[in-house]
């Protein structure tokens, strides 16, 4: 995975914060783990006033999706 230009991490950072949250969600969702920690590194690496997203919330959201993703799981092993 290559590195990410200043231009991309720029918009990144331009994005407000529920497109950063449903984006974050998103990827998580649908497996792309590289893209997000690429993706967090970028929020994690700028400044709150700069447009980076707390440690925190980014932990909230994974917390968040990965534990509904394991619930969901965990009902098909039990329906099985």
């Amino acid at each position: 995975m290559k590195e990410l230009s200043e231009i991309e991490k720029n918009w990144i950072l331009s994005l407000d914060l529920e497109q950063k949250t449903m984006l974050m969600e998103s990827m998580l969702k649908e497996g792309q783990v590289g893209y997000y920690m690429q993706f967090t590194k970028v929020l994690l690496d700028a400044p709150l006033g700069n447009g980076g997203v707390s440690t925190d919330y980014i932990k909230k959201i994974f917390d968040k999706i990965i534990n509904n993703e394991n619930s969901k799981s965990n009902e098909k092993t039990k329906q099985s």
